[in-house]
Parts: C-alpha cells; structure tokens; sequence
C-alpha cells in the first residue's frame, strides 16, 4: 500500500476517533468536533466518497457507544441527513484554507442543521403543534443549542484545520531547509 493511502486512512482514523470521543464525553450540548470534522475531510481528502463515509462512521460508532453505555436513542435518519448537508457546503466554500472560509462554513453547517433538524423536529405535530407559532417556539427552544453548534464547529474547525495548516508549513519548511543543505 502506498504511504499516501495509509496516510488518508491514518487521518480517517484519526478524524473519526476525535469526533466519536467528542460526542462521547462530556460536553455541551452540540458543542462537538463532528461538523468540523465533516468540513475538514471535505476538504482534506480527495476521494469524495470517504467525504461521506466519514461522517456516517461518526454517527453509527457513536451512536452504538451511547447506546450501549448510556442507554441513549440512537440519532434518526434526519441527524444522519443533517450531517451529510456539510458536505455539498464544504465543497462550496472550502477551496483553500483560509479563516474566512473555515468561519462561513463553520457558520453555514451549524445554520443548515438548525433550520433542518428542527424542521423535522417540528414536522410529525408530536412536540409542537402544527402550526406558525408551534414552528416559530420549535426554533426558539433549539437558540441555546444552535449557539452551542456554532461555537462548536468554529472552535473544532480552526483548531483542525490550524494543526493542518501547521503541519504543512512545517513540511513545506522542512524541505526547503534540507533542500538548501544540499
């Protein structure tokens, strides 16, 4: 196997594994690495398919993991449908790392899963009626949680994506200083 492939796979690995343990501990509510992570291997790995792979590991492991040890539901198909929305978004705005970029769509994806989750939050008629106001009071109820999300994916975005742009500028260093060695 290459070392490029066994890269990606380590850097999957190493993606999931934070994102899992994110949504594991104890932490606030939706204050997690998941959109984050979404967002940085959208960027990051040039196989699409491992783009959406990616954030369903995610879901499924952890899920299982509170399952079992919390005895929590697990996520419905919207949570799934959700996550995967960060995907077309990171396409879009993530062209090159810059803190613009990363902000926007740290922003875009927790907005994205605000309007859509509580949507179908709202939808059966079970926890708010049908209705503008049942609507209007679903959105409100989700402000804490939304605001978490945001804080969440901006502090786990520049954090991922600041040890990459570190990793590579002391790469790019590195060979430019044995490069003038020789």
């Amino acid at each position: 196997m290459k070392s490029k492939s066994l890269n990606n796979i380590a850097v999957a690995l190493m993606l999931i594994a934070l994102a899992v343990i994110s949504r594991l501990i104890p932490h606030l509510w939706n204050f997690t690495s998941v959109g984050a992570v979404i967002l940085f291997s959208t960027f990051y790995f040039k196989n699409k398919q491992i783009s959406y792979l990616i954030p369903l590991a995610i879901i499924m492991i952890s899920d299982l993991c509170l399952l079992y040890f919390q005895n929590k539901p697990l996520a419905s198909i919207g949570i799934y449908i959700c996550f995967l929305l960060y995907i077309p978004l990171g396409l879009l705005i993530i062209k090159e790392v810059k803190t613009k970029n990363i902000a926007l769509a740290g922003i875009s994806g927790a907005t994205l899963f605000f309007i859509t989750s509580n949507f179908l939050v709202w939808i059966p008629g079970t926890m708010y009626p049908l209705s503008l106001s049942g609507l209007i009071t679903c959105y409100t109820a989700a402000i804490p949680f939304f605001l978490n999300h945001i804080a969440g994916n901006l502090f786990w975005s520049f954090m991922i994506f600041g040890i990459y742009q570190i990793s590579v500028n002391s790469t790019k260093n590195l060979y430019l200083d044995n490069r003038n060695n020789y």
